[in-house]
């Protein structure tokens, strides 16, 4: 399974440049690191 996949259908992201840049992204996965 791609990361990239899930984390796409995950965010469900209208943009594919969104997952590109991975700032809050990598943070959501994370969690709310506050």
């Amino acid at each position: 399974m791609d990361s990239i996949g899930w984390i796409k259908v995950r965010f469900n992201v209208p943009n594919t440049g969104s997952w590109m840049e991975p700032p809050k992204v990598e943070r959501a996965i994370n969690g709310p690191v506050s």
